[in-house]
């Protein structure tokens, strides 16, 4: 029965993984077309591309500050509600009843996780934009070398 349980949990995850994923790209939609080149706008492309690496990195940098700070609220308020339960609550609670029973049911806690949750997508998405942009970088520079070939 845990093991259901677990798994469901997983795939709640996944889940609200992939929606965070889809509205980042509908608030982004610009990507595919600044990642996407042919010979004919390759100079255009060439000359920006640097411009639109930095740019998603400075986004990425900024997810990832908001990760931190929600990482450390996540952690506060833990840490809070753990004291509480440990040394003023009156039932005597061992640590390992509070983390897996009480902890993991609080509904503060549930929506800091699921902030830190959506804060982590973020940062993965932008990463894999920046690296994205540095991979077409190089992949531009194979195309202007097999021109200067003549291929």
């Amino acid at each position: 029965m845990k093991n259901v349980e677990k798994r469901l949990d997983e795939i709640r995850v996944e889940i609200s993984e992939d929606s965070i994923l889809n509205t980042l790209q509908k608030d982004y939609p610009e990507v595919y077309d600044l990642l996407d080149f042919s010979e004919m706008d390759l100079a255009d492309k060439l000359s920006k591309n640097s411009f639109h690496c930095q740019h998603y990195r400075l986004l990425q940098l900024k997810a990832e500050n908001l990760l931190v700070k929600a990482e450390e609220s996540f952690a506060k308020k833990q840490g809070e509600e753990y004291n509480k339960l440990k040394f003023e609550d009156s039932r005597g609670l061992s640590k390992v009843e509070i983390e897996k029973y009480y902890l993991t049911n609080n509904d503060d806690l549930k929506l800091l996780r699921r902030v830190v949750a959506i804060a982590k997508t973020r940062v993965m998405f932008f990463e894999s934009i920046v690296e994205s942009f540095k991979t077409q970088n190089w992949a531009m520079k194979n195309v202007v070398d097999l021109l200067k070939t003549g291929f």
